[in-house]
């Protein structure tokens, strides 16, 4: 991870001070040199494949737009698709091909979704090399994404410095997502690895907790890689896509992944979901439709029965939508509860953490070993709250607080209301932020980003 390495992380700082007095037309050349860094870090390798796939990208866009034929873009995209293929074959195969760079995912359905744009003339192609290998293999995007469009290319032609007020905010974000991270995710993955890895070993509440924390530790790690991503883009000066917005407050499957790693959800709707609208498919209504962009979701991660099954089932549950039918008003009168807080809660138990172990896990065996120890017995409970480095209940504490500063974003825009306060309560702020992550915070090598592998 490029971020726990301190000597790129000391290469970005002196970058920056030379991208202050840069003039705006060549900063973008600056943010290649950066992008070129990281790559190089991750093996030369990496960086030939990443030149290779610019190099063929930008030649394909060339060809595309002097001649838009349907049939020379299905071999464009089937080209682009073979890497990405071989990677997610991967793990089940059990070979290894060397060279793949960090982030093939990402870059893949980003270079997709640009040429799918020139096919269709909704956008011209890119004349200049330099701008479209940026967008390709940007650094702050490269290992866990968001999926940018092409759009981020015209950002690249006048790059602006950001304001006080601006750069701060993206400081904000940015220590946002250094919480999320190495704060809550990496120290909710030690009690989440630990059963998933050996659920035979506990049974009952340790196994239930590992389940419940499970989906929101990969949601830490991924929500909070993406505002390391955005906060970096800010402090050079470009806005990048929003990924997450508070998901776990929808009411409704459906709503819950318009809100999850929207960069992607965005994509598959727009390059799987709307064209298949547009095919005779869609006279047997919306389910074949709805299947088909849940089994691109689950591919995307990896080819593995579980995967698979996990896609179906979400198709399933976001057509039938089960939460319609939760508890009739007489029944929600007696026990007290408003029927959002029951909603939001089966919804997270139910329809999204007890699925998710089909995410989890490698085969069908391992997440029926994770089903059948859930129980209401307390089996090496005391060890498995001695396991992480700080006590759960703080963890938990955390999360609460972690919602309650995403709610506050999300409601009042909190990150701009604290950008235009005074000098001092800036400093303030800055202050009591590096003394909680000094404190809480654990950044290591052996740190890594969970969606950082796709």
């Amino acid at each position: 991870m490029y971020l726990t390495n301190t000597s790129i992380l000391t290469i970005f700082i002196l970058s920056f001070c030379l991208f202050v007095f840069l003039p705006s037309r060549f900063r973008w050349l600056l943010l290649l040199f950066l992008s070129v860094v990281v790559l190089a870090g991750n093996g030369w390798s990496s960086l030939i494949f990443s030149a290779l796939q610019v190099l063929t990208t930008f030649a394909m866009g060339l060809s595309l737009a002097q001649e838009k034929h349907r049939g020379r873009l299905s071999i464009f995209v089937a080209l682009q698709l073979i890497p990405l293929v071989i990677m997610k074959l991967q793990a089940p195969v059990g070979f290894t091909l060397a060279g793949l760079p960090i982030g093939l995912s990402y870059t893949t359905f980003q270079v997709l979704s640009y040429l799918i744009d020139v096919s269709r003339g909704k956008r011209k192609a890119e004349s200049r090399l330099g701008h479209f290998g940026l967008f390709v293999i940007f650094f702050a995007t490269k290992e866990v994404g968001p999926i940018e469009r092409a759009s981020l290319i015209d950002q690249f032609r006048e790059i602006a410095l950001p304001t006080a007020d601006e750069l701060f905010r993206s400081m904000l974000i940015l220590s946002a997502g250094f919480v999320q991270k190495f704060v809550i995710a990496d120290q909710l993955r030690v009690y989440v690895e630990t059963v998933f890895q050996k659920p035979e070993a506990y049974a009952g509440a340790p196994v239930w907790i590992a389940v419940l924390l499970s989906k929101y530790q990969i949601f830490a790690d991924f929500a909070g890689g993406s505002s390391i991503a955005i906060g970096i883009g800010g402090v050079f000066g470009l806005t990048l896509r929003k990924n997450f917005d508070r998901p776990f407050s929808a009411l409704s499957l459906a709503e819950f992944w318009r809100r999850w790693h929207m960069s992607l959800q965005s994509w598959i709707r727009d390059y799987v979901f709307y064209p298949l609208l547009a095919t005779p498919i869609s006279r047997f209504g919306l389910f074949l439709p709805v299947l088909a962009t849940y089994l691109t979701f689950a591919l995307w991660h990896g080819f593995r029965l579980p995967l698979v099954i996990y896609g179906c089932l979400q198709a399933v549950i976001v057509i039938v939508s089960p939460e319609r039918f939760l508890m009739p008003r007489d029944l929600r009168a007696k026990i007290g509860i408003p029927r959002r807080t029951m909603i939001l809660i089966f919804n997270y138990i139910v329809l999204i953490c007890l699925p998710s172990v089909l995410f989890r896990m490698a085969t069908l065996s391992e997440v029926w070993s994770v089903w059948t120890h859930l129980g209401l017995s307390w089996v090496r409970g005391t060890q498995f709250l001695a396991l992480g480095e700080w006590p759960l209940i703080l963890l938990i504490t955390f999360i609460f607080a972690s919602e309650v500063g995403l709610w506050a974003e999300s409601r009042y825009g909190i990150s701009r209301v604290l950008s235009r306060s005074p000098w001092y309560g800036k400093l303030i702020l800055t202050l009591v932020i590096l003394a909680f992550l000094l404190v809480f915070a654990k950044i290591d090598q052996s740190s890594h980003f969970v969606y950082g592998r796709f």
